[in-house]
């Protein structure tokens, strides 16, 4: 009978020992959890039903809320937003809004950021997050992309350059005095931004021109790329938390070792047009850019918008005949983007309206992104 006792001692012992193992085995490498809202829903590989609002705990990432966001102007009703936004079941990360340089700063040094107080304090009402996109340019012959002064003020010699299309003009990004008053738009973005949790990042106009450059005055190569240096170094100073996005379309052949410069710098990559390969006119060039996401992929933030006109009907869409596959492929999948932004497109014009078509499509794919933390938004 003692040494039965014995026998089952050294069994249960024996048997503890190989529990010991098998958790330490099971534990080496520890499931991801997720956040939903304020609390776990559970691992990455469980959470399969997690509301938009989910992302995966990185202690050692910067702030970091990749994602599907709605792409917005300042038209929009804002009640219809925040009904998508308050509905648990939309996987929607948050906003992104587009402003004007001359929509932030009225007049000289005397800056309006109440839009983005206003839209700020909504995300936060349902824990999503907000991302702005300041424009130095226009496309309308009637609208003025800077403020008052750089127009009156010799020093700025007009402050922009008009489209050879004759719609729109744009900031002359190369000329120091210009580009002076514009990385002091950022530095006060900055100092109030930066630290708000719900505030996600910044995203800046595109590469592309469009101007006589043979007139344009001033301009050079060379000083195009030193102000786009200039303006990525300001915000990566005074955004050190947030997400810096340079949208980059097409450039000078200079413009391709910037890319590498973002990426040791710090900030992401983006474009203002997500347009799928499948579908895209043939006559209609591939957006150049595009061959470097595949590269730069988990090394730093990239992200997309879908615009309107990407979204019209087939016979008004100058692009190509898209479907909504073609576009969650090509941004997942050949981009392999972070951060989508949906243009909110309601117009009966619109072959995809955002709440009818687009938002039902992502949910049913649950707000799958790539969302893994790049390499230079780890924390060091």
């Amino acid at each position: 009978m003692a040494n039965s006792k014995k026998i089952l001692t050294i069994i249960l012992f024996l048997g503890l020992i190989l529990l010991v193992i098998v958790g330490c085995i099971i534990h080496k490498k520890p499931l991801t959890p997720v956040v939903c809202g304020d609390g776990i829903c559970g691992s990455r590989e469980t959470a399969v039903s997690c509301p938009s609002n989910c992302q995966t705990i990185a202690s050692s990432c910067k702030k970091w809320n990749p994602g599907h966001y709605i792409l917005l102007t300042s038209e929009e009703d804002i009640d219809e937003i925040e009904l998508i936004l308050s509905n648990p079941l939309n996987y929607i990360t948050g906003l992104q809004i587009y402003f004007t340089w001359r929509q932030l700063e009225t007049e000289k040094d005397v800056y309006d950021f109440s839009k983005i107080d206003e839209m700020l304090e909504l995300v936060g009402k349902y824990n999503k997050h907000l991302f702005v996109q300041v424009s130095d340019r226009t496309f309308k012959i009637d609208e003025k992309p800077v403020p008052n002064y750089l127009y009156e003020n010799p020093i700025y010699n007009g402050g922009v350059e008009p489209f050879i299309s004759g719609k729109g003009s744009v900031s002359r990004i190369w000329d120091p005095n210009v580009n002076e008053r514009f990385n002091l738009l950022i530095l006060e973005l900055g100092k109030k931004f930066d630290n708000k949790e719900n505030f996600e990042g910044i995203a800046f106009e595109e590469s592309a021109l469009d101007i006589d450059t043979i007139t344009a005055y001033s301009y050079s190569i060379e000083k195009l790329v030193d102000g786009v240096i200039s303006r990525i170094d300001t915000a990566a100073l005074v955004f050190s938390n947030s997400v810096v996005i340079q949208y980059m379309n097409y450039g000078p052949p200079e413009f391709v070792n910037l890319f590498e410069y973002f990426y040791l710098t710090g900030v992401g990559m983006g474009g203002p047009d997500l347009v799928p390969d499948e579908g895209r006119f043939s006559e209609k060039q591939r957006i150049p850019a595009y061959d470097y996401y595949p590269l730069y992929a988990g090394k730093m933030p990239l992200g997309t918008a879908v615009q309107t006109p990407n979204l019209m009907k087939d016979e008004r869409n100058e692009k190509g005949i898209f479907t909504l596959d073609g576009f969650w492929d090509m941004g997942l999948n050949t981009l392999k983007l972070n951060y989508i932004f949906w243009s909110f497109a309601e117009q009966p014009w619109h072959k995809f309206r955002f709440t009818n078509d687009i938002l039902p499509y992502i949910n049913e794919r649950e707000g799958k992104i790539n969302d893994g933390c790049p390499e230079n938004r780890q924390n060091k």
